[in-house]
């Protein structure tokens, strides 16, 4: 049970953002192929890459925490991991370190001699052709929806020799999370929500000002008089630029790149800082046409020429890829998400509720 109540902790997160931010998550369509006479399993993964494996992987190099558990759930055998803060079950904290999720080691990962690497998509795409060049087969999976953790857990039942487990736990995960709704709806049938969008800064003077209850926030932030829960799915920093940009035909961009672009620059300050840190020496260099406190707005002049802006990839939920396009940095630029409220502050019985209600779905370990 332990693993299992582990594994929904990572599908409450999922699907607290499926619930608040409607429209940024992406399924992946489940493309698993039964395996030939010649090997063990082939399966399409979330890169749209066709995996043949000839035996039954007995050394597993997953290259996020986010994927340590669901593996531990079908019995997956582990030989080293990640390097976090957060997220790494007690039985792999003595395992050999291969970095971060996106400053991965390549030398480690080879020393640990796996049969397999489970990366993870849009961090761990650049090291994929290295491994395999090395005879390591790849996997590239993507855990930011429900959806693509159901996949997820049904691939690695797949390749742990488990398919069972991964469909009972999947089932039971279905039926955990329904129950969970269910019984808020059944309690509090009259509660209606109010939504208002806007960036950090001004989601906190409202809260301030007791206009706003709740606000979901992106880091880096400054959350030291706040009540909060930091949301473990990762957002990750991509550059927006038309369809016809050269750039967009990459699968990443560095800061050199960009450095002799028109860029436009997220308004807030604390995001300002974050971005200069990763431009690093190109950041003095960076011509900036203008800031933006919105990415819609952003996305609006890049598509008429005006620069290429840098945002969270995330933001641009209705993204029209033939117009305009978001390409990851790199090295990556990954920011989290905390969900605040005033500290010391008496909420009427909706809102403590509702508090209620997330921190005991998000807690349930």
């Amino acid at each position: 049970m332990k693993k299992l109540n582990g594994l929904f902790c990572i599908l409450a997160l999922v699907i607290c953002f499926s619930v608040i931010l409607v429209g940024c998550g992406s399924q992946t369509e489940e493309k698993n192929a039964s395996s030939g006479t010649d090997s063990y399993l082939t399966i399409t993964d979330d890169a749209d890459r066709q995996v043949v494996l000839t035996k039954k992987p007995e050394r597993i190099v997953p290259l996020s925490a986010s994927f340590l558990e669901p593996l531990h759930a079908v019995d997956g055998k582990i030989v080293a991991r990640v390097s976090a803060k957060t997220g790494i079950p007690k039985e792999d904290e003595n395992l050999p370190q291969v970095g971060n999720v996106y400053n991965i080691n390549i030398e480690k990962v080879i020393e640990a001699q796996p049969d397999l690497v489970i990366a993870y998509k849009g961090m761990n795409d650049k090291f994929v052709s290295t491994f395999e060049e090395n005879g390591i087969p790849v996997v590239v999976l993507e855990m930011r929806t429900y959806d693509q953790v159901k996949h997820t857990v049904d691939v690695l039942g797949q390749i742990a020799g488990n398919p069972d487990k991964a469909k009972t736990l999947i089932q039971d995960m279905d039926n955990k999370i329904a129950e969970i709704l269910a019984g808020f709806k059944k309690k509090h049938p009259l509660i209606v929500y109010d939504l208002y969008t806007a960036n950090a800064d001004e989601i906190k003077e409202k809260i301030d000002k007791g206009l706003i209850d709740i606000g979901l926030l992106l880091e880096p932030v400054n959350i030291e008089k706040y009540e909060y829960i930091r949301l473990q799915t990762k957002e990750v920093w991509g550059a927006v630029m038309r369809a016809d940009d050269e750039l967009a035909k990459q699968e990443f961009v560095t800061a050199e790149q960009l450095s002799k672009r028109q860029i436009i620059l997220a308004r807030r300050p604390k995001a300002k800082n974050e971005l200069a840190h990763w431009f690093g020496k190109y950041y003095d260099k960076l011509n900036i046409s203008f800031t933006s406190n919105m990415s819609t707005n952003a996305s609006i002049m890049v598509e008429k020429g005006l620069g290429n802006a840098l945002i969270i990839k995330g933001s641009l939920p209705f993204l029209d890829e033939n117009r305009i396009k978001c390409i990851p940095l790199y090295p990556a630029l990954i920011a989290n998400s905390v969900l605040v409220w005033k500290r010391h502050q008496p909420f009427n019985l909706a809102t403590t509720k509702f508090i209620e209600y997330i921190q005991c779905f998000l807690s349930m370990r």
